[in-house]
């Protein structure tokens, strides 16, 4: 069984409000590597919304990711046709 921790998402909304997202990311990128090297698995905005759609909470996550990108959210192609395809979207 995958133990998923679910953090505080107070920076994220605190960080946008104040104009100041890409700090947040460029401090996430040392927390991801250090998850990376102690082995624990990373699920990002794009792995959240297949969770949902595996567990009922939504029908398709197509329509949501293209609508984080509609907002400047990016998702590479990879992540996105990798998703679709475990999403059976393709």
């Amino acid at each position: 069984m995958t133990l998923v921790r679910v953090v505080n998402s107070s920076p994220l909304i605190v960080f946008q409000r104040i104009g100041q997202l890409s700090l947040l990311r460029d401090l996430l990128e040392h927390v991801y590597i250090l998850a990376q090297s102690l082995r624990l698995v990373v699920i990002g905005s794009a792995g959240l919304l297949l969770r949902a759609k595996e567990r009922g909470l939504i029908p398709r996550v197509r329509p949501l990711m293209q609508a984080m990108q509609a907002v400047d959210f990016h998702i590479s192609e990879r992540v996105f046709t990798g998703i679709l395809a475990a999403a059976d979207e393709i």
